[in-house]
């Protein structure tokens, strides 16, 4: 999404150290409200007006100790381990803290469930770029981490908290079921259907704003559509403007039936448009209904899911390459290109952070067919590269920092140039049709997340890279040579190169 559009996660601001918390006894549960009557004048399966609300549900509304939304407060230490002056280590902890909110549908043995987000019910395991995490720097661990009820975020009495347990977390979804270990107070209105909204209908959204105090908020629906792949979101909302707050993650979304006038859930609201506050997106009840039955996640690949490898995705892979010209891709930060040769291997050439100033190559692997079945390739040698030029790496004298790093790098950049190949036929076909167009949009997206995962590893490359180059290369290779080399695999003598047409066969 372009900036204008970039979706925040809805958390309040996060408190430093937090102190333990209250949360008032569940009160008795109001008389549940009795069946309502058809709404007159109503015309789709849910209502453009609050007022279309009947009676007896209204009254349930009133009651005191209806509510069954309630104030989350989530707790974590990060540990951040850095080199103090004397080149010791040093260890630092942040504790933090965040409120949103959850809803409790069922009751039963003791013990109650619950629906919120996931960005409430789980800090980030590693704080990063992408998964920011307020006042702490990048790059800390989570070491300990609670979940618990509260009345709101100013509640410093921590003997009543209610503390609760993760029971199933969907980070696509942006939704997560928890666990009571006793009996709260839960919705006692029917699941409904987003599909069955339209524009303009009424939404009430009961929350905590800021995680300060309980509220309930009115809007509208605005857009029956909107794909959510911000972060690590891969799902479809729909967009309403009721005025929510940060703490309000996590509040159930319920529409007016026209059938009974009573409230059904529609979905639970996760973030808003950072550019508007006014608008804020729903994930829609249907995507995780069975979740909140089942307890299980549903089984789907995830949005970012690493590129198959196979004999099939090469062959595309090589239809897609130009003799002699390079297609090239990011590997992290470092620019990497891909080159077919005649003998149908590949040629994977990875760049310093300084190309093209400096376009000497940091290393150059060579993916040789691979004869395995419906294997995508086989390692074939492998040079590393610096200011003396290209060094052969011997395998039999260096593991390369374990055959895990290279093996892990190599897997890499075969990923990124089968992705790089489909976005350029994508570029291609892009103006042909609206889906081409937003296929090429979700690919984008997809080699977008690919590179962020593959930042830590390229790092870790360049750092065994700079290791092996200790001394320069007695006798430096050339890029072309590479290009024209025969393939051998690693232990195999080097077959000389064909002669030229005239020219006498080598001894």
């Amino acid at each position: 999404m372009s900036s204008s559009t970039s979706l925040l996660v809805c958390v309040p601001a996060l408190l430093l150290a937090a102190a333990g918390a209250q949360a008032a006894p569940p009160a008795a549960a109001p008389e549940k409200p009795r069946a309502g009557v058809p709404v007159p004048a109503c015309p789709g399966d849910y209502a453009d007006d609050v007022a279309a609300l009947n009676p007896a549900a209204r009254k349930f509304e009133q009651t005191p100790g209806a509510a069954f939304s309630y104030c989350a407060r989530t707790e974590a230490t990060y540990e951040c381990i850095k080199y103090g002056t004397d080149g010791a280590l040093v260890r630092h902890r942040f504790k933090v803290a965040a409120h949103g909110t959850a809803f409790a549908y069922k009751a039963a043995k003791g013990e109650t469930l619950l629906v919120t987000n996931h960005h409430v019910a789980e800090y980030p395991a590693v704080s990063s770029a992408r998964h920011r995490v307020e006042d702490v720097p990048n790059g800390c661990k989570r070491v300990t981490e609670t979940l618990k009820l509260v009345d709101d975020e100013k509640d410093a009495y921590d003997k009543d908290d209610i503390l609760l347990h993760r029971v199933v977390t969907d980070p696509q979804l942006d939704v997560a079921i928890v666990r009571a270990r006793q009996e709260l107070r839960v919705m006692p209105w029917k699941i409904g259907r987003a599909g069955a909204l339209r524009e303009r209908n009424a939404v009430v959204v009961p929350g905590f704003p800021l995680g300060a105090f309980q509220a309930t908020a009115v809007g509208k629906v605005i857009s029956l559509y909107d794909r959510d792949d911000d972060k690590d979101w891969d799902h479809d909302d729909f967009v309403v403007d009721a005025l929510l707050s940060g703490g309000n993650s996590g509040s159930p979304v319920l529409a007016i039936s026209c059938r009974t006038g009573e409230y059904e859930l529609v979905g639970v609201y996760h973030a808003a448009y950072s550019q508007s506050p006014a608008l804020n997106v729903v994930v829609g009840v249907e995507q995780f209904r069975d979740m909140m039955t089942s307890l299980k996640r549903r089984a789907r690949p995830p949005f970012a899911a690493p590129v198959e490898l196979n004999a099939t995705t090469r062959k595309h892979l090589v239809a897609a390459l130009q003799p002699e010209i390079d297609l090239f891709f990011g590997f992290g930060k470092l620019p990497t290109s891909v080159r077919v040769r005649p003998d149908a291997s590949l040629v994977f050439v990875i760049y310093g952070r300084d190309f093209p100033a400096t376009s000497t190559p940091v290393a150059v692997l060579q993916d040789l067919p691979g004869t395995a079945r419906d294997s995508f390739g086989e390692r074939g040698h492998a040079w590393v590269g610096g200011p003396g030029g290209l060094r052969l790496l011997d395998h039999a004298k260096t593991d390369f920092e374990g055959a895990a790093l290279y093996g892990r790098v190599l897997d890499a950049v075969r990923r990124g140039s089968v992705l790089a190949a489909d976005l350029q036929r994508l570029r291609a076909d892009a103006g042909d049709s609206k889906d081409s167009a937003r296929a090429l949009s979700r690919v984008q997206r997809k080699r977008e997340r690919m590179q962020e995962a593959q930042q830590d590893l390229a790092t870790t490359f360049m750092d065994a890279i700079e290791r092996l180059l200790t001394r320069a290369p007695d006798k430096p290779t050339r890029l072309k040579e590479i290009y024209d080399m025969p393939s051998a695999r690693p232990g195999e003598p080097k077959k000389p190169a064909p002669a030229a047409p005239g020219a006498a066969p080598p001894r």
